[in-house]
């Protein structure tokens, strides 16, 4: 949802500033996109290629997580397991909800409210759209 500002209308630009954000700071980025903002928004920037991960339908099909609106959608949970998996930041300002989480997907609330509520980080756009986190992410041990 960071591309969202104001309007609700998408914009690539927005994804890029907070993308180079963290670049700066030597963190690669790796941002998830729904095919519906796709449709919305086509095509993505070149300036963005090579960042940006199409959530897979499948995805989708399988964490159950309807009912929510923008909120608890396939592609939120895609993050969250993308998050778990590569034990990283991540950015998202999702007020999840136990009723977001299927049968199936029950292990990930936990972790979640454990390990990624560390790993979380929230995020505002300010009234000219400028990305700022809500907290620092420390940069990468090399």
């Amino acid at each position: 949802d960071i591309g969202h500002f104001g309007s609700r209308s998408f914009s690539w630009q927005t994804v890029l500033q907070a993308a180079t954000f963290y670049e700066r700071m030597g963190i690669a980025v790796q941002a998830v996109c729904c095919q519906a903002t796709l449709t919305e928004a086509p095509p993505v920037p070149s300036s963005l290629l090579g960042r940006v991960l199409i959530c897979p339908a499948a995805a989708g099909a399988a964490s159950g997580a309807g009912g929510g609106g923008a909120r608890g959608t396939p592609e939120r949970l895609f993050v969250l397991r993308l998050a778990q998996r590569h034990e990283c930041f991540f950015v998202d300002n999702t007020n999840y909800r136990p009723s977001h989480f299927t049968q199936d997907s029950q292990a990930l609330l936990g972790w979640l409210t454990s390990r990624g509520s560390e790993l979380r980080v929230g995020y505002i756009l300010d009234s000219f759209g400028q990305f700022m986190p809500s907290r620092n992410v420390p940069p990468p041990d090399f």
